[in-house]
């Protein structure tokens, strides 16, 4: 298995500063939206 993380960094501008390390492209939560 492979794992992955992802680091917020606290701020105003903290949705530019998000970094993703890991085997999957992130996915953005803000911009992709589900309804259920």
């Amino acid at each position: 298995e492979t794992d992955s993380l992802r680091f917020y960094h606290l701020g105003s501008k903290w949705r530019r500063k998000v970094e993703h390390h890991g085997a999957k492209p992130a996915v953005d939560v803000f911009k992709d939206v589900l309804i259920v």
